[in-house]
């Protein structure tokens, strides 16, 4: 699939999303969904901007249970896909203790550029 079509199907929206998720709730470490802090991951700002809900991530540990449907599990995974283009390994990556919110947020308006550039 190629950039533009990525694009086409909403990406540079969750990629916007979740970066907003990330900075209302915080950035957990080690936890998909820190229920305590109310804090989440890259992968759960994902989810969570593509509609699945924070109490269903808590057990999450794939891509596959975070309680998305399937047209929005696909549209996770190939966000996944263009973060990795980007960031080799891009949850692991966020899941360092070096690594800040805003990077992360960072790389999220990265990967939406991209795909706004190729839509051009």
């Amino acid at each position: 699939m190629s950039l533009k079509e990525l694009a086409q199907l909403g990406l540079v929206q969750l990629f916007e999303k979740a970066e907003a998720v990330l900075g209302e709730r915080g950035l957990a470490k080690g936890l998909r969904f820190n229920p305590t802090e109310g804090s989440v991951d890259l992968v759960a700002s994902l989810a969570i901007a593509a509609g699945a809900k924070p109490k269903d991530l808590i057990a999450s540990t794939t891509l596959l249970d975070t309680g998305l449907p399937d047209n929005k599990e696909l549209l996770l995974h190939a966000a996944m896909d263009v973060l990795d283009a980007l960031r080799n390994e891009p949850d692991a990556w966020a899941d360092r203790p070096d690594v800040t919110v805003i990077e992360v947020q960072s790389l999220l308006r990265e990967a939406a550029m991209l795909l706004r550039v190729a839509v051009i």
